[in-house]
């Protein structure tokens, strides 16, 4: 487990069925992320993960990344990538990193 990052990043989650999930990512770290939304997901699920706002940090197929736990609005999910891939890992010192850490 690593040092997450706060930040506070609007985003939709892609299901494999194609249906989709909104709310924000909360924090960042090597090993996944924290989603909170006020629509349910479940446990198990792999996702897309792509972003509501324009950024040029993230590619156009979205992140893929697994849902580990759900619990009262927030999920933790597990990314399926190396983490040098996803486009966050070097949020924290770029100008859209600064506007993403809450």
């Amino acid at each position: 487990m690593g040092r997450r990052i706060s930040v506070n990043l609007p985003v939709r989650l892609v299901m494999s069925t194609g249906n989709v999930r909104w709310g924000r990512l909360r924090n960042l770290s090597i090993t996944g992320a924290l989603f909170e939304s006020v629509q349910p997901l479940a446990a198990g699920r792999l996702v897309s993960i792509e972003p509501t706002t324009g950024s040029g940090h993230w590619p156009a197929r979205g992140v893929k990344a697994s849902v580990i736990w759900t619990r009262s609005g927030s999920a933790g999910l597990e990314w399926c990538e190396p983490f040098d891939s996803v486009p966050w890992a070097r949020l924290h010192s770029t100008p859209l990193g600064e506007s993403l850490i809450a």
